[in-house]
């Protein structure tokens, strides 16, 4: 038996759910709007980008990320831009998280397009809400900036797969060039990418190659020019690889894993906490209830492995599944980020950090999505429905009791630290 279709009175309201579930994103991120995060690097991207402004000239680089690794320099640039536009920290993370609601609004598009109304919806339900996701969309960060770059560069090489020769060959280099720039770890996507496409082998538009190659190349001029001379550590010393086994061999960082699985069940927000803190967070506010939404979200793992399961079916099977859900190309990329992205990272043997995921958005909740959906095949939909609305609202509230924590107490002592309301200093 397949998954049931909606009724027409329930795909007629499906637009007004689009857009409930747009502005419920928004509104996460621009929640607790003046505590956002504001330590050394997003201190540092500000003074660059102000001393930009004073003395314009080709930066080398941009940010030193938390691998040693010295960043292209886009971001900076960007910052710079927007701190022309609204001279404040505010006003520049008013900007960054913006972007990030367009991208929302993006999805939203991609998802209607290649998923269908009511699968789309619950792909777009779980990545507006997820409390890793709104995080990682409003601090002046590079990675932050990421998405709003990606998303459309996926739109555009779902049309490199379907046409033949597709003039959105180049503008879909251009993004994925400048989402690079961003952050270096979006070149990992880049064998995963070609993989998908040698398996269409869809014939390739040679002008758009060549110009979107030109591009790339004069984009990254000054930064490889800085790498040559100085490494690209500049000078410093590396501390990028995972740590060392027993017998003196760096072995992959699995935390990787851990990283994918807080993403799907909202787990993990000890990253932004001591420990201390987090063993307080879970009590908070009275009675356990943030514990309570821990154990609210876990079962999420189950429609995470069906959907993923569901994916490498349709990817892999032969002959084809009869009842495929999405197309294929959308279902090799979605492969290709969640199976081949993580495989890349742990072979480079890198120490793996919840933010080297952030390419790999918004797929993990197309998988959580399409588990549902498999799910509310086999059993009655009302109760799979109930179960998606409560995990969405346990993951939005998951989110505003972390940073109404984070404020109680002054601040935090891990990844978070004192928000920016919240230091004390005139700006």
């Amino acid at each position: 038996m397949g998954p049931a279709r909606p009724t027409p009175r329930v795909r007629a309201l499906l637009p007004l759910a689009y857009i409930l579930v747009l502005l419920a994103g928004a509104a996460l991120r621009f929640s607790f709007f003046p505590y956002m995060e504001w330590k050394g690097d997003e201190q540092t991207a500000v003074a660059l980008a102000r001393g930009f402004l004073d003395r314009p000239e080709l930066l080398p680089h941009g940010l030193q990320s938390s691998l040693a690794v010295y960043q292209p320099p886009l971001f900076i640039y960007v910052v710079a831009l927007f701190w022309w536009l609204t001279p404040s920290p505010l006003g520049v993370n008013a900007w960054i998280t913006a972007l990030n609601c367009a991208g929302l609004v993006l999805a939203a598009a991609y998802f209607w397009r290649r998923l269908g109304g009511s699968l789309g919806l619950t792909a777009l339900l779980f990545f507006a809400v997820s409390p890793w996701a709104v995080i990682y969309s409003k601090k002046i960060w590079s990675q932050d900036l990421v998405l709003p770059f990606l998303i459309p560069a996926f739109m555009l090489f779902d049309r490199v797969l379907e046409r033949p020769r597709s003039r959105a060959l180049a503008p879909f280099l251009v993004l994925i060039t400048l989402a690079s720039q961003m952050h270096l770890s979006v070149w990992l996507l880049a064998p995963a990418l070609a993989w998908v496409w040698w398996r269409r082998r869809s014939p390739l538009h040679l002008p758009g190659l060549a110009a979107g190659v030109l591009f790339g190349v004069l984009a990254y001029a000054p930064y490889l020019a800085f790498t040559l001379s100085q490494g690209i550590f500049g000078g410093g010393r590396p501390y990028f690889l995972s740590r060392r086994s027993p017998i003196g061999i760096h072995l992959p960082d699995l935390k990787l894993i851990t990283h994918l699985f807080a993403f799907v069940t909202g787990w993990g927000l000890q990253h932004f906490l001591s420990r201390d803190e987090y063993w307080r967070f879970l009590g908070w506010p009275a009675g356990y209830v943030v514990a309570a939404l821990h154990l609210i979200l876990l079962p999420l793992v189950l429609p995470a492995w069906l959907g993923l399961c569901e994916l490498w079916r349709g990817v892999f099977s032969r002959p084809e599944p009869v009842n495929r859900r999405i197309p294929r190309g959308f279902g090799d990329v979605a492969v290709g980020a969640l199976i081949g992205f993580p495989v890349i990272f742990l072979l480079s043997m890198a120490r793996a950090m919840p933010h080297h995921l952030i390419p790999v958005f918004p797929y993990p909740y197309v998988a959580v999505a399409l588990g549902f959906d498999r799910l509310r095949a086999r059993w009655r939909g009302g109760w799979v429905t109930l179960w998606e609305g409560v995990s969405a609202t346990a993951m939005a509230a998951l989110y505003l009791l972390l940073l109404s924590f984070i404020i109680a107490q002054g601040g935090s002592q891990g990844d978070f630290g004192i928000p920016y309301a919240l230091q004390g200093r005139s700006r």
